[in-house]
């Protein structure tokens, strides 16, 4: 095909594109063929049998990953069809600044089997190749003002009037028994409305004035309230589309291009692709799976390992594979072979977690989600040296296995907390390494009881630089990366500024959690005041809060009410 047939002409060339169409008073052009369509609804006959690409796995079986940027509605537009398609017998072409007839025409192009592009006021070379590559042998134009040039033997059908005459042609062209109204408000509930017409095969219609809310209502997500749920298409080809929840124009070329491949799309947080819950349960449910992940708009740099944990992470107890927000735990602390270090000590595993359920059933009164816990002290401080000379006493792995082992069964958290004496955190995490490596177990850091070379516990109160703490949150989060596991918790205990003298240097990396806990004791009005003091400036900081309440320190032991009251919210309360 050759030569260029220019817009120009648009109302003749409509005209010829259709031998069995009659022209409409307005002079656009309406479908009278039999059966009240000319266009097929699958694009796989003719000139282009195999219009999608195939969805081809990345290296070692993982899923391969491209990128289109939060570019140009147009080049945005182009990538996501050559991404999707080999070849196509209809391309719809429009312009992205009027989104109801967007809409329209993406329901024509799932209807056609065919791209959705968007022009723009002003010839672009890009688009024309892009046309030219997919050989369409026809090109429906819908709206006024997309310039474009075809190829030579290519029709170009043009859809033009007001909203409600080209939603009365795309239903001509693509039959519908039900029409929906697209929603008055204009944005995300568009495109959930345009994506449920497509995979409901309904028909869309324009905004019906007498309806003031949105026509489509649009769901939260209860830990991400800025994410919009949806999730859409057949899910059969492994393909699938991830598109961040801001970019509403690519948005509807995506859903497009996921239901002409019998691939998913769904919308995600681009800052973190974790927090897209259901669309993981959509992928992980469909016969299809991730063979091949497009991620459309903004998406963070830390998509490439986060796809991973979208597609093949246990979730974290509670659900999910973020730990906050929408969760608290809430746990019983102390070493398992003595009473002195608190409660966990003073019965077995099984015992243990009984006790824990009804304290933890207390805490519901705000609507997070409870999950149990139990933060296992497995480095002692010592008064004395020890053999290796770290004042720090290593409980035996075999001692705390049973915890470990009842919380997996029991959708139940585990922390382990180190208390290092003159030892660096780092060595001493090390030997709980393949605990660490497990989705439910979290690690827990004391700078009361971390000496400095010259220290001895209870006569100084220790601390933990911030450049000693990131060296273990980088080994940590590398486990994290390596192991496929949903983000994990790292919390550091706090009484006093000095514990942790450079906090702000602290790195919060995404793959951890990064807890603060107030673990401080005594009367209870001067814990609130200790509390105000270690939290100030909360609205700023990168990490969440803990309380620590004693049994036998406080005076008295906070209820369960005034805890939840603290604000900032405290999203772990443990009991010693």
């Amino acid at each position: 095909m050759s030569g260029p047939l220019r817009l120009s002409a648009a109302l003749v060339i409509a005209a010829l594109a259709f031998a069995a169409c009659d022209q409409a008073s307005d002079g656009s052009a309406t479908d009278s063929s039999p059966g009240g369509s000319s266009a097929s609804t699958n694009a796989s006959t003719g000139d282009c049998p195999e219009p999608a690409r195939p969805a081809a796995r990345g290296d070692e079986g993982r899923p391969s990953v491209s990128t289109i940027s939060n570019r140009d509605a147009v080049g945005g537009s182009i990538a996501i069809s050559n991404g999707a398609f080999q070849c196509a017998e209809s391309v719809v072409v429009t312009l992205a600044d009027d989104i109801d007839v967007a809409a329209l025409s993406a329901r024509l192009a799932a209807g056609v089997g065919g791209p959705l592009l968007y022009a723009g006021g002003t010839p672009s070379a890009e688009l024309d190749a892009e046309i030219a590559r997919l050989s369409p042998n026809r090109v429906i134009v819908v709206g006024e003002g997309p310039q474009i040039t075809v190829p030579d033997d290519t029709e170009l059908v043009v859809f033009t009037g007001d909203t409600a005459h080209i939603a009365e042609l795309i239903t001509n062209l693509v039959p519908a028994t039900t029409i929906t109204p697209l929603p008055p408000t204009r944005g995300i509930e568009t495109v959930v409305a345009t994506l449920r017409a497509i995979d409901g095969r309904l028909g869309l219609g324009p905004p019906d004035p007498a309806v003031t809310g949105p026509a489509a209502a649009v769901a939260f997500d209860d830990r991400d309230p800025d994410l919009p749920i949806m999730v859409g298409g057949p899910g059969t080809s492994g393909r699938v589309w991830l598109i961040d929840a801001a970019s509403v124009d690519l948005a509807l070329p995506s859903i497009v291009a996921a239901t002409a491949t019998e691939g998913l799309a769904a919308y995600v947080n681009g800052d973190d692709l974790r927090s897209a819950y259901d669309a993981a349960q959509a992928i992980r449910s469909s016969s299809g799976g991730a063979a091949a992940v497009h991620l459309v708009g903004d998406i963070t740099s830390d998509a490439g390992w986060q796809i991973d944990v979208l597609t093949g992470a246990e979730e974290i107890p509670g659900g999910g594979y973020l730990m906050f927000p929408g969760r608290r735990l809430v746990a019983l602390y102390g070493n398992p072979l003595t009473t002195d270090l608190g409660v966990l000590g003073e019965q077995g595993a099984e015992a243990g977690l009984e006790r824990l359920l009804p304290i933890a059933s207390q805490y519901v009164g705000d609507g997070l989600t409870i999950v149990p816990a139990f933060e296992i002290i497995v480095t002692v401080a010592s008064g004395w040296i020890g053999e290796d000379g770290d004042y720090s006493s290593e409980t035996a792995k075999d001692e705390i296995r049973p915890f470990i082992e009842l919380a997996a069964e029991r959708g139940a958290y585990v922390l382990l907390d180190l208390q290092s004496g003159r030892a660096d955190s780092l060595s001493q995490a090390r030997i709980y390494e393949e605990f660490l490596r497990l989705p439910h177990v979290g690690l827990a850091l004391d700078p009361e009881w971390r000496l400095g070379p010259d220290q001895v516990h209870l006569e100084q109160i220790g601390h933990i630089d911030a450049s000693e703490i990131n060296e273990v949150s980088e080994w940590l989060a590398g486990i994290v990366r390596e192991e496929n596991l949903p983000q994990k918790m790292l919390l550091l205990h706090q009484f006093r500024p000095q514990m942790l003298p450079d906090r702000e240097d602290i790195v919060a990396r995404p793959e951890l959690a990064l807890v603060v806990q107030m673990d401080g004791q005594g009367e209870i009005s001067t814990k609130f005041v200790t509390w105000d003091q270690v939290t100030a400036g909360w609205e700023s900081h990168q990490w969440t809060w803990g309380w620590k309440n004693f049994y036998d320190e406080d005076f008295p032991t906070p209820t369960p009410a005034q805890v939840l009251q603290l604000s900032p919210t405290a999203v772990y309360v443990s009991y010693q």
